[in-house]
């Protein structure tokens, strides 16, 4: 087209109507694609926080069963050698390690602010357990009955703070 061709286009009052139609229509359709975009990408990472929050929950549920099961077995002797001296059941105490490792690592990626210490959770919150492995319980250097309870109540509080955890998450995220 020669310069003097499109000035007549444009000045057309009828062209000019279409040239803004049609500017107006790509606007709005720029702006309903980023629209869609924001929102699908919002409930996407939305999801994604559920599904984490879920995994975290499941961590600290599996953390629970390890420590209450590793009591019970002390309870029961079930790993007691003869010299009198324990040993924990080495899947169990995976489980427990493998659990306190996911929750770490999901808080570090997905929940920052969560209020949440691996050390608040070791085993050496059950003093049970290293009256037993240490051979406290065998020597009968220790308070067997106050070890108990100290670790069963370390369980009951974990478990709370961990249900009072994903609770908040859960409000946080307006699920």
């Amino acid at each position: 087209m020669e310069p003097d061709t499109i000035t007549t286009v444009i000045n057309s009052p009828e062209n000019w109507v279409r040239f803004l139609a049609i500017i107006i229509s790509v606007v709005i359709a720029i702006l309903v694609l980023l629209a869609n975009q924001y929102f699908a990408n919002k409930r996407e990472r939305k999801k994604i926080v559920c599904e984490k929050i879920e995994e975290f929950y499941e961590a600290s549920i599996s953390y629970t069963k390890a420590c209450d099961e590793l009591i019970t077995d002390i309870q029961l002797m079930k790993y007691k050698r003869e010299s009198g001296y324990y040993d924990n059941d080495p899947v169990i105490y995976s489980q427990l390690v493998d659990s306190l490792i996911k929750m770490e690592m999901l808080q570090g990626l997905y929940f920052p602010n969560m209020d949440f210490k691996k050390e608040d959770y070791s085993i050496n919150k059950m003093p049970i357990i290293w009256d037993a492995i240490s051979g406290e319980m065998a020597r009968r250097t220790s308070d067997v009955e106050s070890s108990y309870k100290q670790s069963r109540k370390h369980v009951e509080v974990s478990s709370e703070h961990f249900r009072e955890i994903c609770i908040s998450l859960m409000q946080k995220t307006k699920i």
